[in-house]
């Protein structure tokens, strides 16, 4: 296969990553990329997916009728965080809030076991990154199964 371009990485639920490909023989299509593909192409594709080469890849979308947990570890909000490219944004959104409330919000990130769907200081930090709420939804959703 002779590949050209990919674009609109999404992250699946079995770990691998969606994306729109063109190959030289085939055009643009939908694309599953693993990082266990017996394919060579298909394994490089996921790994230039997940160094960030085609964008940031988003956040697996949450099935319609799955709800959204209400909490998640603060190790799965983390990794879903940095499988969505967004860890650094986060960090840095926690570390930029001022006062009282930003000493509270370093000291629940930095040690709580957990963290809450309705938890306020997350509408904060969302709030910072640009982030809606079908994507906290998302990146709740997607933390869930890591």
């Amino acid at each position: 296969m002779n590949f050209i371009s990919a674009k609109k990485p999404v992250a699946t639920p079995t770990g691998g990553v969606d994306l729109l490909a063109t190959f030289a023989e085939l055009g643009e299509i939908p694309f599953h990329a693993t990082p266990d593909s017996p394919q060579d192409y298909n394994r490089d594709l996921y790994q230039r997916a997940m160094a960030g080469e085609f964008g940031a890849i988003a956040p697996c979308p949450a099935a319609v009728n799955d709800p959204v947990p209400p909490s998640v570890t603060m190790r799965q909000a983390r990794l879903a965080l940095l499988q969505a490219g967004l860890l650094t944004q986060a960090e840095a959104a926690v570390a930029n809030m001022a006062g009282d409330a930003g000493d509270r919000a370093r000291i629940e990130w930095e040690y709580a076991q957990e963290i809450q769907r309705d938890w306020p200081t997350l509408t904060t930090i969302a709030g910072a990154m640009g982030l809606t709420n079908e994507e906290i939804d998302n990146l709740f959703t997607l933390a869930a199964t890591l």
